[in-house]
């Protein structure tokens, strides 16, 4: 099971109303701090208001350089003048002129302008003045210092005092303009720290009220559902209480998403209730319990269904294999118990077979021998209508259904006839059920009769199948019991001649006692012969040779192997071959020799050293045979020898 995550959907909504709330407070805190630091920093001191004091203070300083290089001239002031010309005022200018292209007031930027050209023309009559008297000489000159003094007073000190009137006022206004409008910039700031605060207050307010809301309307009731679903994903049926009967503001509607979640896992909790109840149903054996699907698209409630129709066809299924089995095993029993008489055990299985297809009728014939030794189909017994009929028919091969159908070997199954069509083509006079069956009773192939059976209602296949399978039973229990009353009869034929086939067994038993006499004596006489063929045989061939029984007694020996050996034939019929061992080979050959000659194989070696009578030694290639009888086995050995002297 996979571990559980420290953060649910619960969690993570309540984590993100906690970062909401935490970011707006943020926020406004970080914008308080803003506003404060505003109206700490709010002041007249501003770029242009700056450059326009320098500007006044510059014409001032003007004005009384100008008066003094005329009066009082020192030297430090005319430096001072001269460097207020080339260098303070061209900055100032370029600084001005740049502000006021900034500025969104056309007639603040006009008015600088103006300013400055009257500054210029106010500089120029300087110059002149200072032209005047550029050295220490003019300031003594009367006419020199006379022009300037005309210069200073018709021209510059109206220019400068005109112009110091006009700045002052721009001035001045311009001061006034923006102390007013820092005043609403600070009053403004003051509004929005209000606001502000305020919005931190309504957002907290709101926020608690909206985190208590959630937990009321969608927190606690997703806790019941996840409660709910996880006892149904357990098996265990729930009552899901009040969350049906959420209608309101507080508590929230039916028809909102969690409503229509309710109202689905109450569905599907109903649903499982009656799929169970179902399936409990099923379970006991109650197949035609109702139950209604969801919809179209509800896999379990098919599957359930797709279940039950396959018990039901399972249960037909079963009752049918179980009355074919009950079947067979009732007329299997009456088969191995019926009677000898044909007659009695036809009607036996007619009326027992219509019983158990509640069937209306049933005949059943049997393959016989008229008078000219033709095969015929004879009605032995006929059950109608909860009565033995006793009628008398003989059906030909091919005549009618039932010929036909004894003709082609096969089941004929008919229904939905005219009414009168049994009474025409079959065997079961004027009754008229619709459905007719006619089953050959065969066995490797061979007929031994037919059974009809007309009814009221269907064959069924099963059914028919079932007719078949007990067809060849009956049939074969027809042909036991006909091979039975024949029997019956070769045995009362020959009953007459047990006497005379006795007498006959008696005197053909003596006389194949007598034969076997004489076949076991020929048979002694002819091994006899054979095994004096044989010993003459071995004598004329070239070579020692001499014949042991399985112990290794010496039975036969040549005049080649007593020349060597040196004993008589007497000395050597009946004892042990091992009279002639040398001792000159281990013992493992002579294992291996025995070995080899018990399993039905020839020995062979190139010497084989044996020792004479006299204890001399004589040797050569040896070739030991065995003799097998009937049964593959050895009897006997034979060992031929091609001997050199020593």
């Amino acid at each position: 099971m996979e571990n559980k995550k420290p953060f649910n959907i619960i969690t993570r909504i309540m984590s993100g109303y906690a970062i909401i709330i935490l970011m707006t407070f943020t926020v406004t805190i970080v914008g308080i701090m803003i506003i404060t630091k505003n109206n700490t920093n709010i002041s007249t001191e501003e770029p242009l208001v700056i450059s326009l004091q320098n500007f006044k203070f510059l014409i001032s300083e003007t004005e009384k350089y100008t008066e003094n290089w005329i009066y009082k001239p020192k030297i430090l002031e005319q430096e001072a003048l001269i460097k207020i010309q080339t260098q303070i005022y061209p900055d100032l200018k370029s600084e001005m002129e740049l502000l006021a292209t900034e500025s969104n007031d056309l007639n603040e930027q006009e008015e600088i302008i103006k300013n400055l050209a009257a500054y210029d023309n106010i500089i120029n009559i300087q110059q002149q003045i200072t032209k005047k008297l550029a050295s220490e000489d003019d300031f003594t000159d009367p006419v020199k210092m006379e022009a300037a003094i005309a210069v200073f007073d018709k021209q510059f000190s109206p220019s400068i005092k005109s112009l110091m009137n006009k700045f002052t006022s721009f001035s001045e206004a311009k001061v006034a303009s923006l102390q007013k409008e820092l005043i609403s910039q600070k009053k403004n700031n003051d509004l929005l720290l209000y606001i502000l605060i305020l919005e931190a207050l309504l957002t907290l307010g709101v926020s608690a009220l909206v985190f208590w809301l959630t937990q009321r309307i969608i927190t606690k009731p997703l806790q019941q559902i996840k409660e709910t679903v996880m006892a149904l994903g357990k098996g265990d049926m729930v009552d899901l209480g009040k969350l049906k009967d959420r209608n309101s503001l507080l508590d929230g509607y039916k028809t909102d998403e969690i409503g229509e979640m309710v109202t689905a896992i109450d569905i599907l909790n109903e649903s499982i209730k009656h799929k169970t109840s179902f399936a409990e149903e099923i379970g006991k054996g109650n197949y035609i319990k109702e139950f209604q699907l969801l919809s179209n698209k509800d896999t379990l409630g098919k599957s359930l269904f797709e279940m039950r129709d396959k018990l039901v066809e399972t249960k037909v299924e079963d009752e049918k294999r179980i009355w074919s089995t009950e079947g067979l095993a009732k007329f299997g029993e009456l088969l191995r118990n019926g009677s000898d008489n044909v007659e009695t055990l036809s009607y036996s299985i007619i009326y027992n077979l219509v019983k158990y297809l509640d069937a209306n009728q049933g005949s059943i014939f049997i393959v016989t021998e008229n008078d000219q030794k033709k095969e015929v189909l004879e009605l032995k017994a006929c059950y109608a209508w909860d009565r033995r009929k006793y009628l008398n028919m003989k059906i030909d091969l091919g005549e009618g259904l039932v010929g036909q159908a004894w003709q082609e070997n096969e089941t004929i199954y008919l229904s939905d006839f005219p009414e009168n069509y049994i009474e025409i083509t079959s065997g079961l006079g004027k009754a008229n059920p619709n459905n007719l069956l006619i089953v050959p009773l065969k066995l490797n192939e061979n007929t031994y009769g037919m059974i009809e059976l007309a009814s009221f209602k269907k064959f069924e296949q099963y059914q028919r199948e079932f007719i078949e399978k007990i067809g060849e039973s009956i049939a074969s229990t027809i042909s036991s019991v006909k091979i039975n009353s024949q029997t019956k009869l070769l045995l009362q034929e020959t009953q007459g001649q047990s006497e005379q086939m006795r007498a006959q067994e008696e005197e053909m038993r003596q006389n194949m006692e007598e034969m076997k006499a004489t076949q076991e004596e020929m048979s002694r006489k002819e091994l006899e012969t054979n095994k004096t063929i044989a010993e003459l045989k071995f004598s004329a061939e070239q070579g020692a040779i001499s014949r042991t029984d399985l112990n290794g007694n010496i039975t036969f020996v040549n005049e080649e192997f007593l020349k060597w050996s040196k004993f008589s034939r007497e000395e050597l019929i009946g004892k042990n071959h091992n009279i002639l061992k040398s001792g000159h080979h281990p013992d493992n050959l002579y294992a291996e020799l025995w070995n080899t000659i018990s399993n039905g194989k020839v020995f062979r070696a190139r010497e084989i050293k044996n020792k004479a009578k006299d204890g001399s030694f004589f040797g050569g290639e040896t070739v030991i045979s065995p003799v097998l009888d009937e049964d593959g086995k050895p009897k006997e050995y034979i060992a031929r020898r091609y001997y050199a002297n020593n």
